[in-house]
């Protein structure tokens, strides 16, 4: 490999970009080396795949030199530098590429160059163009305080140079509020961030609020702002998760406003009112708010947040489908499996695809085309190996299939055992899967001795895979005989 550091970054470009950094690089106010466009050329087939990041990097280093110098005897040394500088420049070309997509950093920087008498046109017009900005933007998020408060001191410096008292003392007063929203909606969002981290982790460091801050926060004008008010609002569910009425305002605040906010401040937004839904609420018994989460991830799904570089995360696409699944909404979870798995990392749609249209039969009790799709299958993840497994064993237990259930079982138990990856509880819980219903499909009818002890051996593994669907199948073992 020529330069680990580079091909990293190199790998960062998409076809786009990386034109983009060929024309910076054969410009020579940015880059007056020539050789430079040509190792670009020389390197890049190693970033995108088409040359083969063998272990012999010296062999590499050296095709390389070959392609920039032909004949001359190969200088480590000299290569280095080259490359070197070439990273130098393409981690310039990507700030000035971040630079450029904020048009405000650039206004900012030109009301610092046109902050002076001589150049007032310049610095009226400069602070037209970051007000206008700042319009189109739509924003009203700590983005939009800062660049506020940066227009406010800039405007102040300049009314505090003429002695303009009235419009200094405005423009001061208006520096000072936007700095203050900037400044609780970042403090808040750390705070949040650390209240989420700590149910999470094992979190050594604290982090406080200052004294009956929010309470001051209440009295003061600055909650009327939608940044500082959903950030509030966030923060007290946090903190007193059985105070519902802040979660209902917080998520139709997000619903009236969410367009105020970037793309990834409502997935900041929502996930944590997802999390509230699963962890404070489902978790604890409370089912009435699976309709709440089917209803975030609706707008999660018609804003395309759950989308990132054109890839669906696999985690939301398995939970939204058990969610409508819960709530008995099979076609538009069909729907849903037909047009969302393609977007999923592809060594993932095959199996997720078939495993996932078989849990909607089998909640639907098609148990033949449960079979159908899931007799014949090779699963790639373990995951969805072992999902399909028992949701075949399920299906056989479900049609009396007993012969089928018995031969399935000892195949089960045999992958189990042989397959290392797997760890020891899950395949223990897999296992207690097993022992169950061979017991209850071996069971007769009536004798609830028998079945009254296999419920009391259920009742109390607490290793056990799919616990509540045997709970059901030993309860209504019981009540048919």
């Amino acid at each position: 490999m020529p330069s680990k550091k580079l091909i990293t970054l190199l790998q960062t470009l998409n076809g786009h970009h990386l034109n983009r950094f060929r024309r910076y690089l054969s410009a020579p106010f940015f880059n007056e080396n020539e050789l430079l466009p040509q190792l670009l050329d020389l390197v890049t087939p190693y970033a995108n795949g088409k040359a083969p990041l063998e272990s012999d990097y010296l062999a590499q280093k050296k095709a390389v030199w070959r392609g920039l110098f032909a004949q001359k005897t190969y200088q480590d040394a000299a290569l280095r530098r080259l490359i070197s500088e070439l990273l130098r420049h393409l981690s310039a070309f990507l700030a000035l590429e971040r630079y450029r997509n904020d048009p405000r950093r650039e206004q900012e920087i030109l009301l610092h160059i046109f902050n002076k008498p001589a150049l007032q046109l310049h610095f009226s017009g400069a602070i037209r163009q970051m007000e206008e900005t700042q319009r189109k933007t739509g924003l009203h998020n700590a983005d939009y305080h800062y660049y506020r408060y940066l227009t406010e001191e800039h405007l102040f410096q300049q009314q505090e140079k003429t002695q303009r008292a009235p419009e200094m003392l405005y423009n001061m007063a208006n520096a000072s509020y936007h700095l203050d929203c900037y400044y609780i909606i970042q403090r808040l969002k750390h705070y949040c961030g650390w209240l989420d981290y700590k149910n999470v982790f094992a979190v050594a460091v604290d982090m406080h609020l200052p004294a009956g801050f929010l309470e001051w926060l209440k009295t003061t004008p600055y909650l009327t702002e939608p940044g500082v008010r959903m950030y509030y609002l966030l923060t007290q569910l946090l903190l007193q998760p059985a105070l519902e009425n802040y979660y209902y305002e917080l998520k139709q605040l997000l619903s009236d406003q969410g367009d105020l906010f970037t793309a990834e401040e409502l997935r900041f937004f929502y996930f944590a009112i997802m999390n509230y839904c699963i962890d404070k609420k489902i978790n604890a018994g409370n089912t009435a708010f699976f309709t709440e989460l089917f209803d975030i991830y609706l707008v999660l799904l018609k804003k395309d947040i759950l989308i990132e570089s054109g890839v669906f995360d696999a985690q939301h696409y398995k939970i939204i489908i058990t969610v409508g699944l819960q709530l008995q909404k099979f076609d538009w979870v069909e729907g849903f499996i037909q047009s969302y798995t393609s977007k999923l990392p592809p060594e993932e749609q095959a199996n997720a695809l078939t495993y996932n249209l078989a849990k909607v039969h089998f909640q639907q009790a098609h148990y033949n085309k449960v079979i159908e799709l899931l007799r014949e299958v090779e699963y790639q993840s373990i995951n969805y190996a072992l999902g399909g497994k028992l949701m075949l064993l399920k299906t056989y237990y479900e049609l009396n299939e007993y012969l089928a259930l018995d031969s399935l079982v000892d195949s089960f138990r045999i992958y189990l055992r042989r397959n290392k990856l797997i760890s020891k509880e899950v395949r223990q819980q897999y296992l207690n899967v097993l022992r169950f219903i061979k017991k209850m499909s071996a069971v007769r009818p009536g004798d609830q001795a028998a079945i009254a002890r296999i419920r009391h051996d259920i009742e109390a593994c607490h290793n056990l895979a799919d616990k509540n669907w045997i709970l059901q199948k030993i309860k209504e073992l019981a009540t048919e005989s």
